[in-house]
C-alpha cells in the first residue's frame, strides 16, 4: 500500500510501501514510536502521527501541519514525521494513497519548504 511520509526536521517527502496486513509497525517505524490517526475526509486521506509526539519533543512538521490547518484551521500543530494514506476502507484497513493526492502533497510540501527559505 502507498503510504507518503513527511520528514519533520527536513520537511523532505518520500512514498513508503505499507503491507495492507500488517500496517502497524511500518507505521510505529515511520514515526517513531506509538501511532495515532487523524481522518482528513476534506483532503481523501489518514493522517498518522506520532501519539506522545508533542509531549516527548518532537520537531513540529510545518507542511503537516498546514495540511491540517487546510481541514480544522490553526488549531493544533503536527510534531515529528507524519505519514498520509487513503481513509480506511469497510473492513478497517489501511488503503493506498491516491497517486494525485500524493503528488499534490509533495507540491504543497515542497512550498511549505521554500517559503520557509525565503523564497
Amino acid at each position: 500500500m502507498r503510504a507518503l511520509v513527511i520528514e519533520a526536521e527536513s520537511q523532505e517527502t518520500r512514498v513508503i510501501d505499507i503491507p495492507r496486513e500488517a500496517s502497524l509497525k511500518p507505521l510505529q517505524e515511520a514515526v517513531g514510536g506509538l501511532v495515532q490517526c487523524v481522518a482528513l475526509p476534506q483532503n481523501g486521506v489518514d493522517m498518522w502521527l506520532n501519539e506522545e509526539g508533542k509531549l516527548i519533543g518532537l520537531l513540529t512538521n510545518m507542511s503537516a501541519t498546514k495540511v491540517w490547518e487546510s481541514e480544522y484551521g490553526p488549531t493544533d500543530i503536527m510534531a515529528g514525521n507524519v505519514v498520509f494514506t487513503g481513509p480506511a476502507d469497510e473492513e478497517g484497513y489501511i488503503t493506498d494513497l491516491d497517486e494525485e493526492v500524493a503528488e499534490s502533497l509533495q507540491i504543497f510540501t515542497q512550498a511549505i519548504r521554500m517559503a520557509a527559505w525565503g523564497y
